[in-house]
């Protein structure tokens, strides 16, 4: 079945499934048994949320991007992760702004920059910076493992 506006053909419904060119609204629930492929941006209108559940419930991984392409993911509000979160890229962190696995603060700005055994502070212009812990008060205990008294 195709669905054609102005001579041409917009959408089209076969046994394998649908394709639609343009976009695509949708007044209500849009439940997909079987995959579902963007090749654009999906946006949400305002107050609106996008609610996925059991995404992958077997098992396996979620992907952004193609395997050659960068692929962001931007959270405005809160990330939580019900496990572990890994963080394989980036690298090595240095008194660069944009060095490490998991940096926290603005891009290009004053950030913190974590990789596995370091934990750098480091100012907007890129030099090192002054790290607190506990900076508003208590006390910082630390003790090697079977240490001794």
């Amino acid at each position: 079945v195709q669905i054609g506006r102005e001579g041409a053909v917009v959408a089209e419904f076969t046994d394998s499934g649908a394709s639609f060119d343009g976009n695509v609204s949708v007044d209500g629930n849009l439940e997909v048994t079987g995959n579902i492929e963007f090749s654009g941006d999906v946006g949400l209108g305002d107050g609106s949320s996008l609610s996925i559940s059991g995404v992958n419930s077997n098992g396996g991984s979620v992907s952004f991007g193609s395997n050659a392409a960068t692929s962001n993911v931007t959270v405005n509000g809160q990330l939580r992760a019900n496990g572990a979160l890994y963080a394989s890229g980036g690298g090595d962190v240095t008194v660069g702004v944009s060095t490490g696995r998991i940096i926290i603060g603005p891009q290009g700005g004053a950030s913190i920059g974590i990789d596995e055994n370091e934990m750098q502070a480091r100012s907007s212009g890129g030099s090192a910076s002054t790290l607190y812990f506990n900076h508003e008060g208590f006390q910082i205990s630390g003790q090697r493992k079977n240490q001794r008294a």
